[in-house]
């Protein structure tokens, strides 16, 4: 099942499986846990609640990913915390969450931005598959590594 997110659990859930898979995988620090916090933060402390939403897959009572939309200003909408468990990787639930999300900003928006890295390849194919264009890429600094951060954007209108 994909619900919206209804409690702090949800949210304590997006921030420990971002930093618990992102290390596991991509070897990051506590560094990224706090940036996960500090989006969070600022999402529920000024969430607009008719554009914004997050939503979670759920299975059986467990949480298993997530997908957040942001409202970036000027039409644009911005794809945040985007996550599937390693479990359930393959089993379509990435595609699923990204429909609803698309969805959901073909209602508000112009367009969506999202921000990844380059290592993130499955994520990639994803945003692709659903219409996404690689717009820019920069160096940059997280988690004390350096990265190729992307902007993928997906015209809407």
């Amino acid at each position: 099942m994909i619900r919206p997110i209804d409690n702090n659990d949800d949210l304590k859930y997006i921030i420990e499986s971002h930093w618990r898979i992102y290390k596991e995988e991509y070897s990051y620090d506590y560094s990224f846990e706090n940036f996960i916090i500090q989006s969070l933060t600022q999402f529920t402390e000024g969430v607009n609640s008719e554009k914004e939403h997050i939503w979670l897959v759920d299975i059986k009572g467990i949480r298993q990913g997530s997908i957040g939309i942001v409202d970036a200003g000027n039409d644009l909408a911005q794809l945040r915390w985007f996550l599937i468990e390693p479990q359930i990787r393959g089993m379509g639930y990435g595609n699923a969450l990204m429909n609803i999300a698309i969805r959901h900003c073909l209602k508000y928006y112009k367009q969506i931005i999202l921000w990844t890295n380059s290592n993130l390849i499955a994520a990639r194919k994803i945003y692709e598959r659903h219409g996404f264009e690689l717009k820019e890429i920069k160096k940059s600094y997280l988690s004390n590594q350096e990265i190729m951060e992307e902007k993928w954007t997906k015209s809407l209108k």
